[in-house]
């Protein structure tokens, strides 16, 4: 019986050659799970959905592209609302929801501000809440004659399209670079991963 000790030069990803950065990204590429932020985007969208009373039933979306169509139970007096007297409506049926007070803290006491209203993520508390809020936010501050039912559209298309640019980014090869940054990954001179030496080679 013969015993060997193998020495190996770790690298770090941003160490390596670029033939090599490519190579290990490649097969990150492959082992990579799907898209994991879908869970919570659906989340932020059926919170929408819920708050304006519509259904968004069939959709998807890729990092190549998006599709979705969605029902609106409301008339066409309110859907043809627009200007002044479609922020008004906004206001007065979805404001408490849309400006949320914010909270203060002084010790262990919490207190909502009667004065100051926040729109940071005020669906779900994730970023995509901000994605699909953010065409009625610009509407409230510029209203125009973008009726009801578009400004609904506009928010829909607004959020599947950040989430198709997100799935997207998900898969690059700057998102990589940042996980192993962040996570120390190591590597071999050829781009291996070093923690699967021994497992896949």
């Amino acid at each position: 019986m013969r015993t060997e000790t193998v020495t190996y030069q770790i690298f770090s990803l941003g160490e390596l050659s670029p033939e090599a950065r490519a190579r290990a990204y490649r097969k990150w590429l492959n082992d990579e799970p799907e898209y994991g932020w879908n869970a919570e985007n659906k989340q932020t969208l059926n919170a929408f959905c819920d708050l304006l009373g519509i259904r968004c039933n069939k959709w998807e979306y890729d990092g190549y592209s998006y599709s979705f169509s969605w029902y609106s139970p409301y008339e066409d007096t309110i859907e043809n609302l627009h200007g002044a007297r479609l922020a008004a409506y906004l206001h007065n049926n979805f404001g408490s929801h849309l400006f949320v007070p914010k909270i203060y803290y002084k010790g262990r006491r919490r207190r909502r501000s009667r004065l100051f209203c926040t729109t940071e993520c005020p669906l779900t508390g994730y970023y995509m809440d901000n994605m699909i809020l953010d065409p009625i936010y610009c509407f409230f501050t510029h209203p125009d004659d973008t009726t009801f039912y578009d400004l609904i559209e506009c928010c829909l298309d607004t959020f599947f399209r950040a989430c198709r640019d997100d799935a997207r980014y998900c898969r690059s090869e700057e998102y990589f670079a940042e996980l192993a940054e962040s996570n120390a990954w190591e590597y071999l001179a050829s781009g291996t991963a070093y923690h699967l030496i021994g497992k896949n080679g």
